[in-house]
């Protein structure tokens, strides 16, 4: 390893408790929720968190259980952050986990773009083609914004609208129409794509769940 990459045990303690505040954070878990769940002492985490006190794998992996990731996102968002490299917000929707959602008849994945003034859809997985009858052509250069037919004032929509602005990830439900005017309710996983600077590329969003509503 060189010089460069070497990174500090101290500074990734530091960074490591700040990923494990700010995950708590976005999944909004209190502090104490958070602890007992764990199986921790309430200043045992504040501990970890403030990065005061240094702690186990076995530590580790069970508060990545509760935080709904694995030790190694952590540690990995953790080494992009002190390196100053992009990072997810959110780090639910890494690769592995994706590529295995993917294969499930019940989600559905697409990504859109954060540049453009739109939001414009840039990809949507076959999965989206299969539970809202729009084929990849039709959805891709399209606002997200098509498949609510105009019931913009959704909770779930400014949830997810606030989570973008904010830069960090959400869970809200959202009523969906799809093509055949069946009309869904289910959870959208958001999650932005950071660059180098801290701005939004890219937002990536995961819908689950689906349930016909009448």
């Amino acid at each position: 390893m060189s010089t460069k990459e070497y990174i500090e045990p101290e500074a990734l303690l530091r960074g490591l408790s700040e990923t494990i505040r700010q995950r708590r954070k976005v999944l909004k878990i209190s502090q104490e929720d958070l602890s007992r769940s764990a199986g921790f002492a309430r200043g045992y985490l504040s501990d970890i968190e403030r990065g005061a006190r240094s702690f186990s794998i076995k530590n580790l992996a069970r508060l990545s259980n509760v935080l709904k990731t694995c030790p190694s996102a952590l540690l990995s968002t953790t080494e992009k952050r002190l390196n100053g490299s992009s990072v997810f917000a959110d780090f639910r929707l890494d690769l592995p986990l994706i590529g295995a959602l993917l294969g499930k008849p019940d989600r559905a994945l697409a990504i859109v773009d954060a540049k453009q003034a739109d939001f414009p859809l840039i990809f949507v997985s076959d999965t989206f083609s299969q539970i809202f009858g729009y084929d990849r052509d039709e959805a891709i250069g399209r606002n997200f914004s098509f498949l609510l037919r105009g019931e913009l004032y959704q909770e779930g929509l400014k949830t997810v609208c606030q989570a973008v602005e904010n830069k960090t990830s959400c869970v809200a439900t959202l009523k969906i129409y799809c093509k055949d005017e069946t009309v869904l309710m289910g959870e959208v996983s958001s999650s932005p794509v950071l660059d180098d600077k801290g701005e939004v590329l890219y937002v990536v969003c995961l819908y689950q769940g689906a349930s016909v509503s009448e």
